[in-house]
């Protein structure tokens, strides 16, 4: 079975995309997912699939602009364009009167929301 990126592989991506980064502040979104789908014709099973998908956000921020940029390819050289992109384009967008300063790293608590029984 397929099964979403694991958090330490999140966390790779994450600093991948840190590292390289040259805007005044960056937030990086990731969203990794198994989901299926089944489809029924004249009251019988007729396909069934199951999709993995991850999407990474890279939001760039430079002062009150700010750009955000999505990509589902994991690679060095794309997520480094996704940076580069989202930083050019937060260069070219207006200033935000109503912007909010960039939250400081955080630190998220691991919760187990999986129970292998059901």
């Amino acid at each position: 079975m397929m099964e979403p990126l694991q958090r330490t592989e999140m966390e790779d991506i994450a600093s991948r995309i840190i590292g390289c980064a040259e805007a005044d502040a960056v937030a990086v979104s990731i969203d990794s997912a198994v989901t299926g789908n089944t489809r029924f014709a004249v009251n019988e099973l007729t396909t069934v699939g199951d999709i993995i998908d991850t999407r990474v956000n890279v939001t760039a921020s430079f002062g009150s602009r700010q750009a955000t940029i999505q990509t589902n390819d994991l690679s060095n050289d794309v997520l480094r364009t996704a940076v580069r992109r989202a930083e050019s384009l937060a260069k070219l967008v207006p200033e935000d009167p109503e912007a909010m300063p960039p939250l400081g790293p955080q630190t998220y608590p691991i919760v187990d929301a999986y129970t292998e029984s059901t």
